[in-house]
C-alpha cells in the first residue's frame, strides 16, 4: 500500500476543489485569488506525487481475456455438438 500516490490524489482533489471555488467566486463577482493560488500549487504537486503507475502486463485487460476465453469455449462446445448431430 503506497502512501505517496494517495497523498497525490488528495492534493489533486484539494486543488480541483479550490479551482471550483475560484470559478464560483468569479461568478459571484468577488474573485478570491487565494483559491486560484492554492489550485495552482496543489494540482501539479498531486500529479508529481502520483507519478506514473503502470499496471502489470498480466493484469491489464484480464477481465476481457476471461470473457474472450469463455466465449471461445462456448463456440467450441456448440461446434462440437453440431458436429455430433450431423454425423
Amino acid at each position: 500500500m503506497d502512501l505517496i500516490p494517495r497523498v497525490g490524489t488528495f492534493f489533486l482533489l484539494v486543488g480541483t476543489g479550490a479551482l471550483a471555488l475560484f470559478v464560483l467566486s468569479i461568478m459571484g463577482h468577488q474573485a478570491n485569488v487565494l483559491y486560484l493560488l492554492v489550485a495552482i500549487a496543489t494540482i501539479p504537486t498531486g500529479f508529481i506525487f502520483r507519478g506514473k503507475r503502470q499496471a502489470a502486463e498480466n493484469d491489464r485487460f484480464s477481465s476481457l481475456r476471461k470473457m474472450n476465453e469463455r466465449n471461445r469455449q462456448r463456440r467450441q462446445e456448440r461446434h462440437d455438438r453440431e458436429k455430433n448431430r450431423k454425423g
